[in-house]
């Protein structure tokens, strides 16, 4: 009798417990993951106490910042509204966050509205840096401009077209590079024609003409880098012609190649 009276009064006090212990874990784990601060910031919670702070921290699939006070990125600045972009500056470097808080990455962005000019964020979310760039297989300039690296296209910069009117292209020159006007560097052939002269001329990758010797497709080509004979024109390619190139002879075709290299 007493034996069963014992197992009945330890299978209460177990009951009990369960009781008193599952909603302490539920409470807990209701109490992980986002809250709001206020009227605009988020916090991340691990546990019912602990929260994420400056650091980055990956929340499912998508990386997150927070800084000191653990509020997220962009976080709300009392005054300062948070623009589209919510760019901020970590450890020297610039980051683009969604206004959700999500960070942007391997995109463009656009900057100041629908007329911006525009900024790229690498697969890490940082911005690019000044200089050139090559995205998706294409070569772009970025100029500094203040806090961000702008690329340099139409809508960012006075644009100066360097006519290639025979070729259908409206390029710029840039530091001696041509763009097209949506910013990319511009590779390949291009016919140039004005009344002082008409010519072909070649760029590379960065939108640069070539100057001297090139070798395109397997052949030979020669480009002025110096005034010889009618070819006025720097990058303009020698054609149906002989050219003392070096103390040597050299024979160009009708298409420009170098027939005794």
């Amino acid at each position: 009798m007493r034996s069963s009276l014992r197992k009945i009064l330890a299978s209460v006090m177990i009951v009990c417990m369960l009781v008193a212990i599952i909603p302490c874990q539920t409470f807990a784990a209701t109490n992980k993951g986002w809250r709001k601060v206020g009227k605009f910031n988020y916090r991340y919670y691990t546990s019912s106490t602990k929260y994420v702070k400056n650091s980055w921290k990956k929340i499912n699939g998508s990386w997150y910042y927070f800084n000191k006070k653990g509020y997220r990125y962009p976080e709300y600045i009392p005054g300062d509204d948070v623009n589209d972009n919510g760019n901020r500056v970590i450890k020297g470097k610039t980051y683009f966050f969604k206004r959700n808080g999500k960070l942007r990455t391997s995109q463009w962005v656009q900057l100041g509205g629908a007329w911006g000019g525009y900024t790229y964020v690498k697969k890490s979310g940082a911005m690019v840096s000044k200089g050139f760039h090559k995205i998706k297989g294409n070569w772009y300039y970025f100029c500094k401009e203040g806090e961000v690296n702008v690329r340099f296209d139409r809508n960012s910069y006075d644009w100066e077209y360097k006519d290639f009117t025979d070729s259908g292209k409206e390029l710029c020159d840039y530091k001696g590079h041509l763009f097209t006007e949506n910013g990319k560097a511009f590779k390949g052939w291009l016919y140039h024609y004005d009344a002082r002269c008409d010519y072909w001329c070649y760029c590379d990758a960065k939108g640069k003409p070539a100057v001297g010797w090139k070798k395109i497709g397997g052949k030979w080509y020669y480009f002025k880098n110096e005034r010889l004979g009618k070819f006025n024109a720097k990058g303009a390619m020698a054609y149906s012609c002989t050219l003392k190139i070096n103390g040597k002879k050299y024979k160009f075709n009708s298409k420009g190649v170098c027939t005794n290299p």
